[in-house]
């Protein structure tokens, strides 16, 4: 655990990243990319109004999804330039073959419309490696040839099995490719813009000029990319806010779903002056954010749209930052693997700023402005968050 004051949080970002490596995923299909990032292709349409599915996930979809799948290929071939690939690439599935697995971790707030994919499912209930791999091999000793895996947790266990099994396509949300296999996307969203977004408002919202993030574990790097940017999105808007940072000090599944910590360490840096919380992580961060409420604080929420997941909680909700997913966009995916339009690597996901909805009148005009301002500098790649993850 740590508190740190908003000129120290960039030491501890080596710290970190020291101690994590590289990794991050979910699954979803939709875009959000600068133009530092061009080699990662991005798929969705910013325009349409985000549908509710399954655990309330906002999700939205574009008609040049499966143009912008097909243009992984190249992208992710010029990615792996000079790296040798240790399997062939799978020969193309007919339609009528595929056959979709899905293995969800109980801890993960990121759900598929799983009937809707006609998906086997298989839930892991520890965060025991070796339950990750027996939920694999069940789920292809089963018959299935597309495998999704949600999670950072599990971007190991889905590559081995991916070099196990080069005839069965894998897709792991949540988990940044560093490697690339002809038979594994990840899918991937910058989860760093994510928390600088939520810093930027709560900077911005604060009248104390303490504000806090409360988030899983420290040794994920997702987990890392929405505290540490949270920091910086604070000091760009105000150097002078002083940003309380805490991330869970345990494992998988401990870290998403101790409401306990989440309440307690809430309720402390709302004693220490905090007057925002942005919280992430599951039920951790959702114990958090219950705990503002209670004390009847402002709070900021991520990977879903918390307004949906909270309903109590609307009274003190700002936004959320969520994660846009659509079961087309996923279909897509499944598609493009499938045929081998996309031969692997990493395909981006969109984040997106909540509507306001009745916090709107809260939040001054120029603040929504200034927010919005960013949210686009952010995916232009005219403002960075100056944090690498990979």
């Amino acid at each position: 655990m740590r508190s740190p004051l908003a000129n120290a949080y960039t030491e501890s970002v080596a710290g970190w990243l020291a101690i994590v490596g590289i990794g991050l995923v979910w699954l979803i299909v939709i875009g959000c990319t600068g133009a530092e990032d061009a080699a990662r292709p991005t798929i969705g349409a910013a325009g349409q109004s985000p549908v509710v599915i399954q655990n309330e996930t906002p999700i939205a979809v574009g008609k040049n999804d499966l143009a912008a799948l097909a243009a992984t290929a190249a992208a992710q071939t010029l990615a792996a330039a000079g790296k040798p690939q240790t399997t062939p690439a799978p020969a193309a599935l007919k339609p009528q073959a595929v056959q979709i697995g899905i293995v969800r971790p109980v801890w993960e707030p990121i759900r598929l419309q799983e009937q809707a994919l006609a998906a086997q499912v298989r839930q892991v209930n520890t965060g025991d490696p070796e339950e990750y791999v027996r939920a694999i091999d069940q789920l292809i000793r089963g018959g299935a040839n597309v495998v999704i895996t949600i999670g950072t947790d599990l971007v190991q266990a889905t590559q081995d099995a991916a070099e196990r099994n080069p005839q069965v396509r894998f897709i792991g949300i949540d988990q940044y490719q560093e490697r690339v296999m002809p038979n594994v996307v990840g899918l991937v969203f910058d989860d760093d813009q994510a928390g600088f977004l939520a810093g930027a408002l709560a900077a911005l919202m604060t009248k104390t000029s303490f504000v806090g993030a409360i988030v899983g574990p420290g040794w994920m790097s997702n987990m890392v990319a929405y505290g540490e940017g949270f920091a910086l999105g604070a000091e760009y808007v105000n150097p002078s806010v002083v940003s309380l940072v805490e991330y869970h000090p345990g494992e998988l599944p401990e870290g998403f779903a101790d409401q306990r910590w989440g309440r307690d360490t809430a309720n402390q840096m709302i004693a220490d002056g905090a007057d925002i919380i942005f919280a992430a992580g599951g039920a951790t961060g959702q114990a958090a954010i219950d705990a503002a409420r209670a004390r009847s604080v402002l709070a900021i929420g991520a990977e879903v749209d918390q307004y949906d997941a909270l309903p109590n909680a609307r009274g003190v909700l700002l936004t959320s930052l969520y994660k846009v997913i659509t079961t087309d966009s996923i279909k897509a995916l499944v598609k493009g693997i499938s045929e081998g339009t996309i031969k692997g690597g990493n395909v981006s996901g969109e984040t997106r700023v909540a509507p306001y909805r009745e916090a709107e009148p809260k939040i001054p005009a120029q603040v929504r402005d200034r927010v919005s301002t960013i949210e686009r500098g952010l995916k232009q790649g005219s403002i960075k968050t100056g944090l690498q993850l990979h």
